[in-house]
C-alpha cells in the first residue's frame, strides 16, 4: 500500500493561530527592554539640552518681537 502525505490537519486549539506572525518574534517592540541603560542616558541628554535651552529660546523671541 502507497503511503499519502496527508496535509496538516488542524486542531480546534491551534483556531486563530497563525504560523510566523511577526507578533510571536522573541524581538517583540512591546516587549523591549533597555538592559544597557543607554536609552535612558540618551532622552535625559536630550530632556536636558532641551530645559538648557528653553531660557535662551524665550529671550531670543522676546527680543525678536520686541520692536
Amino acid at each position: 500500500m502507497a503511503h499519502h502525505n496527508a496535509p496538516e490537519q488542524r486542531h480546534a486549539s491551534d483556531h486563530g493561530k497563525t504560523q510566523g506572525n511577526v507578533h510571536d518574534s522573541p524581538h517583540d517592540p512591546a516587549d523591549f527592554r533597555d538592559e544597557s541603560g543607554f536609552l535612558m542616558i540618551f532622552l535625559g541628554l536630550v530632556v536636558m539640552a532641551g530645559m538648557t535651552c528653553l531660557p535662551a529660546t524665550i529671550a531670543w523671541v522676546t527680543l525678536a518681537t520686541a520692536g
